[in-house]
């Protein structure tokens, strides 16, 4: 018999272990009932996601009839066991009406490889198998392949694949890979077993269609990746017109094939149709073919492809979401104004609601509009958690809900939530261009550049690749390499955005002239066409030109401009913070006083001068704000502040900043009298060595820096937190040892 990698959760002081059946707190046993146990393990497998009573008592008591009151009890035993009040919350959340979902993170672990024999042998796994024990099913589909004559027919070989996968991936057991993933092998000359073995897939389904007058004939094959072995195989010819049966019977036999126990709910769910009428279907499918193309011209033609099945059958759900999320995307990827495009993607967001409330991807556009449009980041939270519970495989509700959190400064929520969506489209370059964010927005430019040249090597035309690249350099202080990759993104698509993005980075590297002649073509384009406010805002951001960074910024406030939400965390408009009007503006925008405080305690750029001002004495202000304006290169600001702190209050902290301030503005020797003042003083009392680190850093004296370095780590110094959000180490960044520190930090929590 082959080998069984089972697996261990961990949450809080808790680690479940499959194999042995046992949940341990802290080493030691906790005593759970066979039912309780078999309900904390599915309730841990589906961590995130609601798992609704239907579910749980046919998955946990399979073979009897029980009342929901059996339910109840089991999982008032299982709070009561993780010392959970019964309302819950920290642990298990009750949905109302519906069911529950485990809300702490989970830590997923591969035990050591066991042989599958001896487990099945076992009494405890014989058990769990007839209840919860096995994870869900990989199921990857190939596209179909069209051999029909007609290379116009391709929007109906995909379009059927699509519906296969959105049918399939309804089923919370069935893990389908997303579409975007399994499209990247249309066309390519592979052997379908070594796809499902890249893809680590259970079963992989694969086909052709052929249509030939009015009879349309599917061929289809699942394969068993493991064992290199036909599952299944059918061969359908039917009318075109029973293309609506035809579909339902695929994933009927599909689940069947793949032994898949599914509730009533989830046989409905297969066999759920959306319109009775074909043309507007097939108009549905040719609208889904150029969305999926992604570019301005495609998302017009798909909004009319929608429109006009909408025209063929008003009740068309499906049709309704599909126009909406050309609306949410178009200002994206063209000069299309933010607010009519999000205005036309609400209206039918909200009829394709009214009309079916069980839509996913509806519920995810709405969440869309709600973030970018409404700013009502507590609504657009609840509507991706709800498109989630609807399709927990929806890998784009998972990646919406990824940069939500992005948007925060919600950082490492932001990367579980993308490694989710991960798991369901792997090979999906936006979502693994997005995972290099995170690294960017925590300043750690090294590892966001290793990204983004990773899926510049699977595609060098993807040109979301090309921005975050060019940003990362541009912030490592890279800017020949910044505007090389900005031209690339040029001749890929020579969008208004493209030309602004090379004008700051001639800004910001002192370029003015450079900077001003692309400003002006752009103002002069601007009078004639949309270009976005934003990224006017930005140029003149680069340039220190304020007052026109904020009249660009109020305008793209006005027009509901798409890219305005990511202003809180954008690093481009550091130089913005210390200005009253930018806070103001993050709280018109939704962001709440809290999460602006938060971000002023752990941003570099934070505190605006006017609070200063009315706290002359509050030294930990005002070594805040030299803080800042050593950030933004304005060395005197930050030695003039730095100073009034030290004169409110000796202190270690100011006194390092003030060294590195003299050390990066050339005044070498009273950068080296401060390092002096600080070794001799830790000859006396402790000094964190992280201060004495900052200054040999702005010397450029690297070893010194990294010796002390290390000697802040052994001390386990909070201000080593500085490390992945200030650019006060930039110059380490690229030497092994940084990644190499940064790494053990993250490893040590």
């Amino acid at each position: 018999m082959g080998k069984r990698a089972l697996q261990i959760y961990e949450f809080g002081p808790f680690r479940l272990d499959a194999n042995d059946r046992v949940l341990l707190r802290g080493g030691r046993a906790v005593h759970l009932t066979e039912k309780v146990f078999n309900i904390l393990f599915l309730l841990l497998q589906r961590s995130g996601h609601l798992v609704t009573k239907e579910e749980l008592m046919e998955q946990v008591w399979p073979d009897s009839v029980v009342e929901e009151n059996n339910l109840t009890v089991s999982i008032s035993a299982l709070r009561k066991a993780l010392g959970e009040k019964q309302e819950g919350g920290q642990y298990i959340e009750t949905v109302s009406k519906r069911g529950y979902r485990f809300v702490a993170d989970v830590l997923e672990i591969k035990d050591e490889r066991v042989d599958l024999a001896q487990v099945q042998e076992s009494e405890t796994y014989t058990k769990a198998k007839a209840g919860v024990s096995s994870a869900a099913t990989t199921l990857a589909v190939l596209p179909l392949l069209n051999v029909s004559d007609d290379p116009n027919l391709e929007y109906l070989s995909d379009g059927i694949t699509e519906s296969i996968i959105n049918s399939l991936s309804k089923l919370p057991q069935l893990k389908v890979l997303a579409r975007s993933t399994m499209f990247r092998f249309k066309g390519a000359d592979i052997d379908p077993l070594e796809v499902g073995r890249q893809l680590e897939a259970a079963a992989l389904l694969t086909g052709r269609i052929l249509q030939i007058n009015e009879e349309l004939i599917i061929k289809l094959e699942l394969i068993n990746i493991k064992e290199g072995s036909q599952i299944w195989g059918e061969h359908y010819k039917r009318k075109a017109a029973d293309i609506f049966e035809m579909q339902e019977e695929i994933s009927q036999e599909v689940s069947e094939k793949l032994k898949l126990r599914l509730t009533g709910e989830q046989k409905r769910q297969l066999t759920k149709r959306y319109t009775e009428d074909i043309e507007a279907y097939h108009l549905y499918l040719k609208g889904r073919y150029c969305w999926n193309k992604r570019t301005g011209e495609a998302l017009k033609m798909a909004i009319e492809f929608f429109q006009r099945a909408i025209a063929k059958d008003p009740d068309y759900a499906l049709a309704y979401t599909g126009l909406a999320d050309c609306y949410a995307i178009i200002p994206f990827y063209s000069n299309i104004p933010t607010k009519p495009a999000f205005e036309e993607a609400k209206k039918a967001t909200s009829r394709a609601l009214e009309i079916d409330d069980t839509l996913a991807a509806a519920h995810a556009s709405l969440a869309f509009l709600k973030e970018y449009y409404e700013w009502d980041w507590a609504e657009a939270d609840k509507e991706y958690k709800k498109a989630i519970d609807l399709n927990p495989n929806y890998a784009t509700a998972h990646q919406w809900y990824g940069m939500y959190f992005m948007k925060l400064g919600q950082f490492e929520r932001a990367r579980r939530e993308l490694k989710r969506a991960l798991r369901f489209d792997p090979r999906s370059l936006i979502i693994n261009a997005d995972l290099g964010l995170p690294f960017y927005f925590k300043r750690q430019y090294a590892e966001a550049v290793e990204q983004y040249r990773k899926i510049l090597e699977i595609d060098q035309d993807f040109i979301w690749a090309r921005f975050f690249l060019g940003w990362a350099y541009e912030k490592s202080g890279k800017f020949s390499e910044a505007i090389a990759e900005f031209q690339k993104a040029k001749l890929i698509d020579d969008r208004p955005e493209v030309s602004a993005m090379i004008a700051h980075t001639y800004a910001v590297s002192g370029r003015r002239n450079e900077a001003i002649s692309i400003l002006n073509c752009l103002e002069e384009q601007s009078k004639h066409h949309y270009i976005s406010p934003y990224y006017m805002a930005l140029i003149f951001a680069g340039l220190d030109y304020k007052e026109r960074a904020f009249r660009w910024l109020e305008k793209a406030y006005s027009d509901r401009n798409e890219w305005l939400v990511w202003l809180k965390v954008d690093p481009r408009f550091d130089c913005l913070w210390t200005d009253a009007r930018f806070p103001e503006l993050l709280s018109r925008i939704g962001f709440s006083h809290k999460t602006i405080e938060s971000n002023a305690r752990n941003h570099p750029a934070v505190l605006p001068t006017d609070y200063v001002s009315n706290n002359q004495n509050f030294y930990v202000a005002r070594a805040l704000v030299g803080l800042t304006y050593l950030e933004k290169g304005f060395c005197e600001e930050a030695i003039t502040e730095l100073r009034g702190a030290l004169t409110v209050r000796d202190n270690r902290e100011a006194l390092a900043l003030l060294g590195y301030a003299f050390a990066v503005s050339g005044r070498t020797d009273e950068a080296r009298k401060k390092l002096e003042e600080l070794q001799e003083a830790a000859t006396k009392e402790y000094v964190d060595p992280t201060f004495i680190a900052v200054i040999y850093a702005g010397l450029k004296e690297e070893d010194r820096a990294f010796e002390y370095l290390e000697k802040a780590y052994e001390d386990r110094s909070v201000w080593l937190a500085l490390l992945n959000i200030s650019s006060l180490f930039d110059n380490l960044r690229l030497d092994p040892r940084f990644t190499n520190l940064l790494r053990r930090i993250e490893q040590a929590g």
